[in-house]
């Protein structure tokens, strides 16, 4: 079987690579997501960012706010840093288990969708990473979107690698500007390489 990163940009595209990919019959996780689980109550990781970051980011339910908490730590590089500390080794964890159950499985590619790859130093875990980039402007439209004024959006990306160097470090780099029938003319191009090298 073969481990695969899926990194990029802030913006840029990687749900959509990691639909695109999971089409072709790659096994497919977010470790968004992951980290997303690890705040749920009873979790340690939930109990030590409380710890570290007092109880204001939690909602009226209870629950961590994200976005209180976002904002918190990409105003803060010290902050983001502790953030990261009390994660990363929690997600890395639970994807090293995510990767051994698909290849007990029988899965070809297990890919996981990983925003701070490099930024967390889990690349040597994976065999191949995919980068997955974007104008700088198309970006920046696309946070606004989101509901990020622009100082905000241009904090965040200031807040993680240049694309650029993840391009750089990447095997395979896609490059997505928007088109959609280019972007899948590209995930197919690096999916057809992945499997060749899963049979070397």
């Amino acid at each position: 079987m073969l481990r695969v990163a899926l990194t990029g940009g802030l913006a840029c595209g990687k749900s959509v690579c990691g639909r695109l990919f999971a089409g072709h019959g790659a096994a497919v996780i977010d470790a968004d997501e992951l980290a997303h689980d690890l705040f749920a109550p009873g979790q340690a990781v939930r109990e030590a960012v409380i710890a570290a970051f007092g109880p204001g980011i939690l909602a009226g339910d209870g629950a961590v706010d994200r976005r209180v908490l976002g904002k918190l730590v990409f105003d803060d590089p010290a902050a983001r840093r502790r953030l990261n500390e009390l994660t990363h080794p929690a997600v890395l964890k639970e994807l090293k288990s995510w990767a051994d159950g698909c290849e007990s499985r029988g899965q070809r590619v297990a890919m996981a969708q990983i925003p701070l790859l490099y930024e967390a130093a889990q690349a040597p875990f994976w065999q191949r990473v995919v980068c997955v980039a974007a104008p700088e402007a198309v970006v920046i439209e696309r946070l606004r979107e989101r509901g990020l004024e622009e100082t905000e959006a241009r904090r965040r990306l200031a807040a993680q690698w240049p694309v650029l160097d993840k391009m750089e470090r990447a095997d395979y780099a896609i490059y997505n500007a928007g088109a959609m029938d280019l972007l899948k003319e590209q995930v197919e191009r690096v999916w057809r390489c992945l499997r060749s090298e899963e049979h070397e």
